[in-house]
């Protein structure tokens, strides 16, 4: 099975927008072609936001797990302090 990516379907929304821009086709083409551009930028603005979220929901992990390393760390004073530092 073949797996289409990104590039392709910005190809593909390239083609669909020389379609519409050209005006050279029938009405219900020019229909189509605008139907399958907005379809390929939907897709493309959701891939963005997914990318956007992961990246975002990644970052954030990072920050969790630095954070119980450090309340871990014995060289937190607060920890010490409370008779908690190892």
């Amino acid at each position: 099975m073949e797996t289409i990516g990104r590039s392709d379907l910005e190809r593909m929304r390239d083609w669909a927008h020389e379609k519409v821009a050209a005006s050279a086709e029938p009405a219900w083409a020019w229909y189509q072609h605008m139907k399958l551009r907005e379809t390929l930028d939907a897709i493309l603005y959701e891939m963005d936001q997914a990318g956007a979220l992961k990246t975002r929901s990644q970052a954030e992990d990072a920050e969790a797990i630095q954070l119980m390393a450090k309340a871990r760390s014995p060289k937190t004073p607060g920890l010490e302090r409370a008779g908690l530092g190892r």
